[in-house]
């Protein structure tokens, strides 16, 4: 199961003359490139001499030019990665900078499309996303947390048939901290804001698969996607564990229909699928939506 860190950061320094203490909101934060966030600090309780504080945040070691406030915002579009924050301080009587506790964050790629942000690729093994928008990732059974390879018939498959009353439980979700399975709604209003599938010659990418999200999909490309997301032609595994519709851009939805289907949306070179089912056995790709 993954876990979000709620331990608090504590700031806690001696000068010469005064001691002081701050605590940030939180130690692990996950966020996507449209996002910004603040690390507030709590007001310095200064003690002996009122000596002025002063402040600077470095990111990964490196002090942030201008960054010499209490608190230290996090710009949206920030370019993917892990960057860990530290808030040092220090006095004019004082030699040393005294360094808070690190503060680390993980930019996810995402993009914001009406009020959703999507990822920019699909999930890859559980809890992480896939290195590129036109890999393939893995394939899930629904709301089951075993990984399989796309266009590799399974060789270790035992789920056969699933029969419970249950939409995708967050505990079984493989989607990233932070991160969920997409809803009907989302991908209706994904659907409706434009798409267009593309055969390998035409992505710019590896693969066929469907730009959506933006009203300029069929003339989207690698390199400007047009506001869209690309969604490869990844297909699934049958409850058979045999490869299934490789043509397919598909991804899971978070909610079953029955007792033994589910919500998938696919696209092709015929058309958007968004209200189609399949039975829960089958394994699919999974591409996430931020919480």
């Amino acid at each position: 199961m993954k876990t979000t860190m709620s331990k608090q950061i504590l700031f806690l320094a001696a000068f010469c003359c005064m001691a002081m203490s701050a605590v940030a909101q939180t130690v692990d934060m996950h966020l996507a490139t449209p996002q910004s966030y603040t690390i507030n600090n709590t007001a310095d309780a200064v003690s002996g001499t009122a000596a002025a504080v002063t402040y600077r945040w470095l990111e990964n070691g490196t002090p942030i030019s201008g960054a010499t406030a209490v608190n230290y915002t996090i710009p949206a579009n920030k370019s993917a990665g892990i960057y860990t924050y530290i808030r040092q301080a220090n006095s004019k009587e004082c030699i040393e900078w005294q360094n808070s506790n690190a503060f680390t964050v993980q930019i996810d790629c995402g993009v914001r499309i009406e009020n959703t942000i999507w990822a920019c690729s699909n999930v890859d093994e559980f809890g992480t996303f896939a290195t590129a928008p036109d890999a393939d990732g893995k394939l899930y059974q629904f709301n089951r947390t075993t990984a399989y390879t796309p266009r590799v018939e399974a060789d270790s498959w035992t789920i056969t048939a699933i029969d419970e009353n249950s939409d995708w439980t967050t505990a079984n979700s493989p989607c990233p901290d932070g991160w969920q399975l997409a809803t009907f709604a989302q991908i209706t209003e994904l659907k409706n804001k434009g798409y267009a599938y593309r055969d390998a010659t035409s992505t710019g990418y590896s693969a066929a698969g469907a730009y959506l999200g933006c009203p300029d999909a069929a003339s989207a490309t690698q390199s400007d996607h047009k506001g869209c997301i690309f969604v490869p032609a990844t297909g699934g595994l049958s409850p058979e564990g045999a490869v299934y519709a490789t043509h397919w851009a598909v991804t899971w939805l978070r909610t079953q229909s029955s007792y033994t289907t589910a919500r998938v949306c696919y696209y092709d070179h015929v058309g958007i699928y968004e209200t189609a089912t399949r039975t829960k056995a089958h394994a699919f790709p999974i591409r996430c939506v931020k919480i």
